[in-house]
């Protein structure tokens, strides 16, 4: 005779089969979920500990801020990829997401424009550089006297000395890369972990996002400080603990903070290493030619006297030589973050575009647009 109550047992012993999957499906979606953030946020931390600065060091440098777009380029490769992986289109998106994202890409996009203007510039004190040298190329013999006084006034211009007129133009240009300081800190205003309760997913995409965006903050910080001459548009955020990659953040960004601080405050301004090498050359080239300069009894002149084989000629060629140097590392190093700054210009304008294609068509198309959205 069967007892009535055999089955409710035995079913609340072993568990409803359906329950149990149903369980079972969802920690392991859960799991896979905080796999994949945790891979990213590892990533982000191995990252951020490549920038960390070799002491002593003098200053920060063009090749430390060629690694720095390095990290923003590896980082957005890293976002796309967590976004497929968690199959989570763009569709699905909260428009407060959305919404906050486009106007962050608008102040990036801003903020490239601003370093471009002030490359420009740097490019421009190049080409005067190469006239000089030029003109002080001793393959055809001695300069002349005409051939270094153009060069004296070509050096006392890259010193400053310029006409109130000429100095319009750049005025205007570094106005740009000045108002980029507004645009940082309005971003780290705006930089907050939202809290969700829809999904697992939705969690995990909001904090590999704040990541992406903390660094991007801070790294446009670091470049827009070295390219305006102040310590201004530093910042200083605060990145929870709850974070894998928080201490080496905050780590990274006191130790670079406090060395452009430093800079300014002994009065070393451009505190980037090349462009002061570049400067020093330039100062140093210009006095030397100035020393070379004789007055004329009797006439309201002056001239230079320079002769093969005469100190003045071998401090002359040392000082041409250290500017050659100084010239050749500082293009070096400007060619390729130029480069690296208009990939991230092009790589913020085409999320931006697919972003809101996006929003123009159904979800036939999500798949191809989300992958188009995080494309390197």
């Amino acid at each position: 005779m069967s007892r009535p109550h055999d089955s409710h047992s035995m079913s609340s012993f072993f568990g409803n089969p359906f329950r149990m999957f149903i369980r079972k499906r969802s920690f392991n979606s859960s799991a896979r979920v905080n796999q994949i953030l945790k891979g990213f946020e590892t990533a982000l931390l191995q990252r951020l500990e490549q920038l960390k600065l070799n002491k002593p060091k003098d200053f920060i440098d063009l090749t430390w801020m060629q690694q720095a777009m390095e990290v923003l380029f590896s980082l957005h490769s890293d976002l796309r990829t967590l976004v497929v992986d968690l199959r989570f289109p763009i569709a699905k998106w909260d428009k407060k997401w959305i919404d906050q994202y486009l106007d962050d890409t608008v102040n990036l996009l801003d903020i490239c424009i601003a370093l471009n203007a002030e490359i420009s510039c740097l490019d421009h004190r190049h080409l005067i550089v190469q006239y000089v040298l030029h003109l002080l190329n001793f393959s055809d013999g001695m300069p002349s006297s005409d051939k270094l006084f153009r060069a004296k006034d070509h050096l006392g211009e890259l010193l400053g000395e310029k006409k109130a007129g000429e100095k319009n133009g750049a005025s205007q240009t570094h106005r740009k890369i000045e108002n980029c300081a507004a645009m940082l800190q309005g971003m780290c205003k705006s930089l907050h972990l939202r809290k969700v309760k829809s999904s697992a997913k939705s969690r995990v995409l909001l904090r590999a996002i704040y990541g992406l965006k903390a660094t991007s903050i801070f790294i446009c910080s670091i470049l827009v400080s070295v390219f305006a001459g102040s310590s201004d548009p530093l910042v200083d955020l605060r990145i929870p603990d709850q974070f894998l990659w928080s201490v080496s953040f905050m780590t990274l960004q006191q130790d670079v903070n406090e060395e452009i601080k430093g800079g300014f405050a002994m009065g070393r301004v451009p505190v980037l290493k090349e462009l002061e090498s570049l400067n020093a050359a330039v100062k140093n080239l210009h006095l030397t030619i100035q020393m070379l300069s004789l007055e004329i009894p009797g006439e309201n002149e002056r001239r230079f006297q320079l002769t093969e084989g005469s100190e003045q000629a071998h401090q002359i060629r040392q000082a041409i030589q250290e500017l050659q140097q100084s010239a050749y590392l500082l293009s070096q190093g400007l060619d390729p973050l130029t480069q690296q700054i208009n990939t991230f210009f092009q790589i913020i304008l085409k999320g931006r575009n697919a972003l809101l294609d996006s929003l123009r068509f159904s979800g036939d198309n999500d798949t191809q647009i989300e992958d188009e959205f995080f494309k390197m």
